[in-house]
């Protein structure tokens, strides 16, 4: 059941995100987000959003990935969420829209960055202003935190966790850079340990090396055909991600080479065919992973 909406008026910048069926349409609650055009070589209707205020580049989870985000915290075990890397609170937005407590990181909260020149304090305020937005919109939404501090930062201090117990859940969508993916998912796993992770934008490498660092240490993993590919993790066997169908009748092998993507995590184990690859991404994927698992070209610490 999709929670109350209260009524937000349609803003033309807005009206080509499409929101999935199901999910809370959060686009009234973002007013100074902008539509950024799809890569061209993209599934058709990834249209996405941005803040151009702080990181024009910088572009929101798209409106497929933000509703298996939602579904994926409905279905989670109980508990608080925490995401790394939150920018202006999008993808936040749809956990909390699904009931569940969350805390969101981003340095940037307390630091000017190469990414933006506003003042830490006018970043932080746009991220509450529009998480409190939903708060005020989503009945049945859940209580947030904003911290300015990295993820290290918080790994090691449990005194900055406003929640108690374990986090059901933990998004890694923060500096996509090596070592940065890897040290954030050995980090999760070390000191939070949740029986879900999410890792966005898959298609780079060093975001796909985290994948394969929780794949060894006993996660199994689904790769979500996205536009900017999205990964689940999970511990508990018994646990079933959310369905997803992927958009029927593109040519996701051109977008991949395209993209120059390689060792794509795909679902792991490799019997588990539930997003529809062929034989030979299977096959072809195998066989990486089996390498990777091995002494040939292992990244470091993963």
């Amino acid at each position: 059941m999709v929670p109350t909406v209260a009524q937000t008026p349609t803003r033309p910048q807005t009206e080509r995100i499409v929101t999935p069926e199901g999910v809370p349409d959060l686009t009234g609650c973002f007013p100074h987000a902008r539509v950024i055009e799809p890569d061209k070589r993209a599934p058709a209707g990834h249209a996405t959003l941005c803040d151009p205020t702080f990181f024009a580049g910088c572009g929101y989870m798209t409106p497929e990935e933000a509703g298996l985000l939602y579904r994926i915290a409905q279905a989670s075990p109980k508990g608080w969420w925490l995401e790394i890397g939150t920018h202006t609170g999008w993808s936040l937005a749809h956990v909390i829209a699904a009931g569940r407590d969350a805390v969101g990181l981003d340095p940037e909260y307390a630091q000017v960055s190469h990414n933006q020149t506003r003042s830490p304090d006018a970043f932080l305020k746009r991220a509450t202003e529009n998480l409190q937005r939903v708060s005020e919109t989503v009945a049945g939404s859940g209580r947030f935190k904003l911290l300015g501090v990295t993820s290290t930062e918080f790994f090691a201090d449990a005194t900055l966790r406003p929640f108690e117990g374990r986090p059901a859940g933990v998004i890694i969508d923060g500096d996509h850079g090596d070592p940065h993916p890897v040290a954030d998912a050995l980090g999760t796993i070390a000191t939070l340990d949740p029986p879900v992770i999410i890792l966005h934008d898959a298609m780079i490498h060093a975001v796909q090396r985290g994948a394969f660092a929780l794949q060894r240490r006993g996660y199994f993993t689904r790769t979500y055909r996205t536009a900017q590919l999205l990964v689940v993790a999970w511990k508990d066997p018994a646990w079933t991600p959310p369905a997803h169908v992927p958009e029927a009748g593109f040519d996701w092998k051109n977008w991949m080479m395209t993209r120059r993507l390689s060792y794509v995590p795909w679902d792991w184990p490799v019997k588990d065919n539930a997003e529809g690859y062929s034989r030979w991404d299977r096959l072809v994927n195998s066989v990486k992973l089996t390498i990777r698992s091995g002494k040939f070209r292992r990244p470091k610490g993963a």
